[in-house]
Order: C-alpha cells, then sequence, then structure tokens
C-alpha cells in the first residue's frame, strides 16, 4: 500500500514538473519559435493529459491530428509530428478543407481560420463526438469547442469549455484543467 502511495506521488510530480515546463516557459519559446509552432507543440503535450474513449482509439490505426482550412499549417504540422507517436499510434496529419469530410475519424481537429456558418454546423456535428476541438479563437470555446488559444500579456493561455469535454466523453487530467482557464464546469 505504501509503495503504491509513493508511486502514485511520483506520478503526480512528475506530471506538475512537465506541466509547469510546457505552460510556464512559453514565452521562453517565442525567442525562438512561431507562434504556431508552440501551438502545436502545447496541442501534442495537451494529449498527455485527455484521454478518449478506448473503443474509439481501438478502431484507430493512426492518430489522426485533423487541420481545418490551413494548407500551410498542416505541413508545419507534418514536419513537427513526423515518426511522432500519440497514445501509442503513429500520429497522422490531415487538411481539411470542408466540414462535410469525415472528421469524426479526427482524434484531435484544430480550427484555425473559419467560416462562421460551417464552423457552427461542425461544432454541432461534432458535439457529443470523442474528437477533440482546439480553436485559436477563444470565443468558439463557448460555443462548444473543448480547448481555445489567447495570447494574454505576450504568452499563449487557453481556455477549456468543461461541459463540452464531458458531452464528447473525453476525460481531462485535474492538471490541465488547472493550467487553463475553464468555463462551464
Amino acid at each position: 500500500m505504501k509503495n503504491r502511495k509513493q508511486k502514485t506521488r511520483m506520478r503526480t510530480i512528475k506530471i506538475v514538473l512537465i506541466l509547469i515546463l510546457i505552460f510556464f516557459t512559453s514565452n521562453l519559446f517565442y525567442a525562438q519559435y512561431d507562434e504556431y509552432e508552440v501551438k502545436a507543440a502545447m496541442i501534442g503535450k495537451f494529449t498527455l493529459f485527455v484521454d478518449w474513449p478506448e473503443q474509439f482509439l481501438e478502431k484507430s490505426k493512426e492518430f489522426n491530428i485533423c487541420i481545418y482550412g490551413d494548407k500551410k499549417l498542416t505541413k508545419m504540422f507534418h514536419r513537427i509530428y513526423k515518426a511522432k507517436k500519440i497514445k501509442n499510434l503513429p500520429v497522422k496529419i490531415t487538411n481539411i478543407s470542408s466540414s462535410d469530410q469525415n472528421i469524426e475519424k479526427c482524434q484531435i481537429l484544430y480550427i484555425k481560420k473559419h467560416n462562421k456558418k460551417k464552423i457552427d454546423k461542425t461544432l454541432k456535428r461534432l458535439k457529443s463526438k470523442p474528437v477533440l476541438i482546439i480553436s485559436d479563437y477563444k470565443s468558439l470555446v463557448s460555443k462548444g469547442a473543448h480547448i481555445g488559444f489567447y495570447l494574454f500579456e505576450n504568452k499563449i493561455r487557453f481556455q477549456i469549455n468543461y461541459k463540452s469535454l464531458k458531452d464528447s466523453k473525453i476525460s481531462v487530467s485535474y492538471l490541465l484543467l488547472r493550467a487553463g482557464e475553464v468555463i462551464n464546469q
């Protein structure tokens, strides 16, 4: 019993240290990296603190990160995630140009550019699906996206819609919730 508590405590300490390194040193990245490279790295780190329903990942041969509406950003994600694994699956980066594409196969949908009508339709379509929706628009978080990036005092921050995550059957570690600004608890 004592050994189990020690392992749990050590795991928690490791996770907290990772979070500190990731989120509180983001201003150091600005000196060397583009804003979207930092966001791409953060998205990869989010997956350490997010769990999808097992049956959703079991069906997949790849971990699909879909980029909505930006081919240049898709190429950058390809470069960053080349030969990497998330949740023990090889990463596949896909550019999504239309909400009519099969976005239900994505584990993550990253929205950089958007057409309001199409995005509203996409958010409704994915409301109860286990697709982690991350946006560059904080305003989309209140409409159903799960995580929204924003700049505050020259640092990248993020807002989390807890209710939308629960509706999508995606579970999130309390450590990620503590690192972001949580709405709809």
